[in-house]
């Protein structure tokens, strides 16, 4: 609460909304892509974390979650109009198992552009994740026996 009143509302009915996509997008995926899949050793799918990185962000960023209370118009600091990109490309980049932070800043801003102003989609996304991954997960370290 700042003012009296509350800054950001978060619409959980979205929120819930984006899930289901989510899912059904994983879901379409395994059957869509079948065999061409490859396996674990109980048999479940494999799915690169980059690719299920980007169905998240793709469709966390489309649905309207945090909205900001009226009375933000009147601010001129437009924090909250940014919120739900950086949501959804928080979660996708902390589902890979890096921290945004450690992202160069350039590359923030141009995956924040390329959400917000043009055409992008959960595969190009997960491209773009799988690279993000291999060039800045810090390799686990190997303890000697």
């Amino acid at each position: 609460m700042l003012g009296g009143f509350s800054q950001v509302n978060f619409d959980i009915q979205n929120l819930n909304l984006a899930v289901n996509e989510i899912i059904q997008d994983i879901v379409f995926i395994k059957s869509r892509r079948g065999s061409l899949i490859s396996e674990d050793a109980q048999g479940q799918p494999l799915i690169s974390p980059g690719k299920l990185a980007g169905v998240i962000t793709f469709r966390l960023s489309r649905h309207h979650i945090a909205h900001s209370d009226y009375r933000c118009l009147e601010c001129k600091e437009r924090c909250v109009s940014k919120l739900n990109t950086e949501f959804a490309l928080q979660c996708g980049i902390e589902f890979i198992g890096v921290q945004f932070e450690t992202i160069d800043k350039l590359l923030q801003k141009e995956l924040f552009y390329q959400l917000t102003s043009r055409h992008v989609n959960q595969e190009t996304l997960g491209l773009v994740f799988d690279t993000i991954n291999i060039f800045y997960k810090k390799p686990v370290e190997q303890h000697p026996a």
